[in-house]
C-alpha cells in the first residue's frame, strides 16, 4: 500500500479510539467530518433517515447557519 495513506490511516484511527475513549463509547461511534456544514448535514438528515415512519420533530430560528436552514427546508420538502 501507499505508504503516507498507511501511516495517515493509523493516526485516524488512533484518534478515533482515544476520543471514544475519552468518550466512553465505541470507536465505530466516532466519525470525522470535514467541518461544520457535513456535521450539520449529517446530525440532522441522519437523525430524520434514522426515525423512519415516526419523524422527528425540528425547529430552527433564522440565525441558524445556512446549512441548518438548508437541512430543514429540505426535511420540510420531504
Amino acid at each position: 500500500g501507499h505508504s503516507a495513506g498507511v501511516i495517515a490511516k493509523d493516526a485516524v484511527e488512533v484518534a478515533r479510539e482515544q476520543v471514544a475513549s475519552l468518550l466512553h463509547c465505541d470507536s465505530k461511534e466516532i466519525v470525522f467530518t470535514s467541518g461544520a456544514t457535513e456535521s450539520n448535514n449529517m446530525a440532522i438528515k441522519g437523525t430524520w433517515f434514522y426515525h423512519g415512519a415516526k419523524k422527528p420533530h425540528y425547529i430552527t430560528s433564522a440565525t441558524e447557519h445556512k446549512c441548518v436552514t438548508e437541512s430543514a427546508r429540505w426535511i420540510q420538502s420531504q
